[in-house]
């Protein structure tokens, strides 16, 4: 701990959200990987209906406000109809739900700063990690390459969340026949480098998803 004076202590002035704390405690309290980086993944998972709710808000209110739509016209109608599908996935019993990698990359785009959130904390932590992450893919989920100090945010979001999806996936399937999935014990060398990553981004969204009280 760090030396102060006990007089300049004070009480937390924000309120976090509660399901975002106890996804988080159970991550930092469990001496399980996979448990840990799921736990993590749940926390930015916890925005995924809210934030692709507005990113189809936002696409249907561009095409219906745009100079050229007519809702007299039925290909306009079906252009902004089209626009909404695209955005969904079909799921084998018809129900249309939102596309899972594309809701985490619009997370990460609407709650991380690379430098701030990432780069800033992996350096005070391990910055090998940071080459580690540019130079080399997952080795069980074959997740993307992710050069941090890119200035290009697009990028670098594109990768980190391939990075994250391909890990989440191959942790929470394991079908006989998959090509990227987790071995207990025997991929555990590789997963504990990717615990930081996930680690940093959740620490930030729960700050960042917190009220003054």
């Amino acid at each position: 701990m760090r030396q102060t004076d006990i007089d300049q202590l004070d009480t937390p002035k924000k309120f976090y959200n509660d399901d975002l704390v106890n996804h988080y405690i159970l991550a930092i309290s469990s001496d399980n990987l996979v448990i840990q980086y799921l736990s993590y993944y749940h926390v930015i998972e916890h925005f995924f209906n809210k934030i692709s709710e507005e990113e189809i808000t936002n696409i249907v209110r561009d095409i219906i406000v745009s100079e050229d739509f007519s809702y007299k016209k039925d290909k306009d109608i079906m252009k902004a109809v089209k626009r909404v599908k695209d955005f969904y996935k079909t799921r084998i019993d018809n129900n249309l739900t939102y596309n899972e990698a594309d809701s985490l990359k619009l997370c990460l785009f609407k709650y991380i700063n690379i430098q701030d959130d990432i780069l800033t904390k992996l350096e005070g932590y391990k910055p090998e990690l940071i080459d580690f992450y540019k130079d080399e893919i997952v080795h069980f989920s074959k997740g993307s390459k992710v050069n941090l100090r890119n200035t290009d945010k697009k990028d670098v979001i594109a990768n980190l969340t391939k990075r994250i999806y391909c890990t989440r996936n191959s942790l929470v399937h394991s079908k006989d026949g998959d090509k990227e999935k987790y071995a207990p014990f025997k991929h555990d060398k590789y997963l504990i480098k990717e615990i930081p990553l996930i680690r940093f981004i959740a620490e930030s969204i729960i700050t960042k998803e917190s009220q003054i009280i």
